[in-house]
């Protein structure tokens, strides 16, 4: 029996005016869904530097039980960023080593923060072949335990006596032992806590960012401070000042704690 043309399929495909919205539906779903794992992914990113920091505390803390309570010594270190041969000894002894490979350090890396850019990045100067070099870098500021007349102006924000302080438990045990890095590059008054500064630097015709845990224009949204007592607390960006600057660099790891101690 024939079949009409009316019981006929009229069409096969999809109209454009159907391709058009299937196309507008999924650009909606994927605008939902996107800044949900950014979230996801930056809380991710946390929770590892906070089980970096708490590591960090532990090996501290057993260092202090080996050797008197004093802090790893990095006397020998360099500015406030890098860290001298004695402090690679106890990342050896109680933490991970750090050595001099071909590529960035992994993201897992217990002395560099999980969204750290620049320090990795400055970390290949050191190149693969000879001896190990030092100071070396981290991805956070291991504060104590200083040679805080070495060159870095510790005391700009009046914070000498937490870099200066070489065992647990004395007169600045409140404040932080660890920080993540909240570094820019430009110009900042401590007094009044505002100044120009830019969240990424330009080195070899590239542009990384000098901060982690990064949000718009690469300003850090906040930062893990680790403290004595092994505990770590997360801070927002606009509730820490500047720790100190030198030059151009501006490291922001000022807050408020119980006691707060400064050299002013």
């Amino acid at each position: 029996m024939p079949i009409s043309k009316s019981r006929l399929p009229q069409h096969l495909g999809f109209t454009l005016i159907e391709l058009l919205v299937v196309i507008a539906i999924i650009a909606i779903l994927a605008g939902m869904l996107l800044p949900a794992l950014t979230r996801a992914k930056a809380q991710a990113d946390r929770a590892m530097c906070v089980s970096n920091c708490k590591q960090w505390g532990v090996a501290i803390q057993m260092y202090a039980n080996d050797h008197s309570e004093y802090f790893p010594d990095n006397t020998d270190g360099g500015d406030l960023s890098w860290c001298g041969a004695r402090t690679a000894q106890f990342w050896n002894d109680y933490l991970i080593p750090s050595k001099k490979q071909k590529g960035e350090k992994e993201k897992n890396h217990v002395v560099f923060c999980p969204t750290d850019k620049w320090h990795r990045y400055a970390d290949l100067w050191r190149g693969i072949s000879g001896p190990e070099t030092f100071p070396q870098l981290t991805g956070y500021f291991y504060l104590p335990h200083r040679n805080t007349k070495s060159g870095w102006p510790y005391n700009s924000n009046g914070l000498e006596g937490w870099a200066s302080r070489k065992k647990l438990g004395g007169e600045f045990s409140d404040a932080p032992v660890l920080i993540d890095r909240l570094q820019a590059w430009g110009s900042w008054n401590p007094k009044s806590n505002t100044g120009k500064v830019e969240w990424f630097i330009d080195d070899s015709g590239k542009r990384i960012p000098t901060a982690v845990h990064r949000a718009h224009k690469g300003e850090p949204t906040g930062g893990n401070f680790l403290f004595e007592d092994g505990h770590v607390s997360w801070y927002i960006r606009k509730n820490v000042e500047l720790g100190s600057g030198s030059g151009s660099w501006q490291c922001f790891y000022k807050i408020q704690v119980s006691s707060l101690s400064t050299n002013r």
